[in-house]
């Protein structure tokens, strides 16, 4: 029973911490690691706290550990991002490569890869992700879906 009142008095000061500066909701996250530490989308929220406040060693480690707990797109995505920010290039190339298997219908996925490419010069692997985009074909959204198809290959 204990446990579950410090449960949920450390997620309603998670939640109120959504009003603080980025600095200080990162003060109230580390403050409720211990009794949150394996709520994987708290460790997204630390993680992304700590990649907006330019820690990204500390949020690697985070995304990492939420990965394992809640693999969502979107800590994925920010572990790639953190990645590329301490310059692990293949590591992040390989996430958002991975992030395509899993969901090799989601245009938006190859337009970050192609973006990655796009902003290293590793421009051959671009044309490899272009000729690859040109042959996809749309589940849902078409409209959507092209303009980003567009986009990807203009680059």
């Amino acid at each position: 029973m204990f446990h579950t009142v410090d449960t949920y008095k450390a997620l309603i000061q998670w939640r109120e911490s959504v009003i603080y500066s980025n600095i200080q909701r990162l003060e109230v996250l580390k403050k409720l690691r211990p009794t949150l530490r394996t709520n994987g989308y708290y460790l997204y929220s630390l993680g992304y706290s700590h990649l907006e406040n330019n820690n990204y060693d500390c949020a690697i480690v985070n995304f990492k550990k939420a990965k394992l707990l809640y693999p969502d797109k979107d800590v994925i995505l920010n572990l790639a991002s953190a990645l590329v920010k301490v310059n692990e290039l293949q590591l992040a190339e390989m996430e958002y490569k991975n992030l395509i298997k899993a969901f090799p219908n989601d245009i938006n996925l190859y337009a970050y890869l192609a973006d990655f490419y796009r902003d290293f010069h590793r421009f051959d692997s671009l044309k490899n992700l272009q000729k690859r985009v040109e042959n996809l074909i749309p589940k849902n959204d078409f409209v959507i879906f092209e303009k980003k198809k567009r986009e990807i290959l203009a680059l």
